[in-house]
């Protein structure tokens, strides 16, 4: 008498990364990108920022975001905005002249 074979159980699927944000990810070696969310519709890629981006200096958070904005741009997107995991605009393109503006939040009140 012959055993039955154990069922062949599929391989674990491999997590794939998303194909936009891993082309972003390249150019984000800080991981400063937590995710991306694409608008076709309305041309706009919307960029969640990682708590990394806002601990960035000012000046090296607007060079990263008019980089993303020329990486957006080659990627067919019009316009690009960059958001916190709450969807807060931290930044976005500028409608009138060239580039990134990007938005000063104020510190929430002490209690």
């Amino acid at each position: 008498m012959q055993l039955p074979s154990p069922p062949q159980s599929s391989p674990e699927p491999l997590l794939e990364l998303d194909p936009l944000l891993a082309l972003l990810a390249e150019d984000d070696p800080q991981a400063c990108i937590a995710s991306a969310r694409p608008d076709p519709q309305a041309s706009r890629l919307d960029l969640e920022m990682a708590a990394a981006y806002q601990a960035l200096p000012p000046v090296r958070r607007q060079q990263l975001a008019d980089h993303w904005l020329q990486r957006s741009r080659e990627l067919g997107y019009e316009r690009l905005r960059l958001l916190d995991g709450s969807g807060t605009v931290l930044g976005q393109a500028a409608r009138v002249g060239s580039g990134m503006v990007l938005l000063e939040l104020s510190p929430e009140p002490q209690a």
